[in-house]
């Protein structure tokens, strides 16, 4: 299994790239950005592994490969051309001392998180096993009132 903490790339890290993705207008000022930037593996074929979960961009995952379009000097999410297996489930907790409790659980059930710059964000790479008992878990504290989550790239 990967590192818990799989997507701690460097803009120094040797051979990987930023992929730029367009993302929707928001709804309600979320999400925050026009654009989310994933590092990616440059592959022989000339395509890109994407090497993090995303935080705002849906229907990619942790592991996707994609075709990209250089624009400007920036490098362009174009399609995927091939699919991971990998998930993604974003989360958001309505109190931030149970951030860390839910974490937790979460890495115990054996899932790698991506933690966000914002505070009591982050997304779920999700592959494997246990998915079942992840979403039993975030249901729970979901009608519970600590948190919300939506599934931002579905493979189950």
């Amino acid at each position: 299994m990967r590192d818990q903490e799989h997507s701690r790339r460097r803009e120094d890290d040797a051979g990987f790239v930023k992929v730029a993705f367009r993302l929707p207008d928001p709804e309600d000022g979320f999400p925050p950005a026009d654009v989310e930037t994933m590092w990616a593996r440059p592959l022989d074929d000339g395509t890109f592994e994407i090497q993090n979960t995303p935080f705002f961009f849906s229907g990619i995952g942790f592991g996707d490969v994609v075709r990209t379009v250089e624009i400007d000097g920036i490098r362009w999410f174009w399609e995927i051309v091939r699919p991971s297996g990998h998930g993604t489930i974003r989360v958001i907790m309505e109190h931030e001392e149970e951030q860390a409790r839910i974490i937790q659980v979460v890495r115990d059930l054996g899932f790698s998180i991506e933690i966000s710059h914002i505070p009591t964000y982050f997304a779920i790479d999700v592959c494997g096993d246990n998915i079942a008992r992840l979403l039993t878990v975030l249901r729970a504290a979901h009608e519970a009132g600590d948190l919300d989550f939506d599934e931002g790239c579905k493979t189950w």
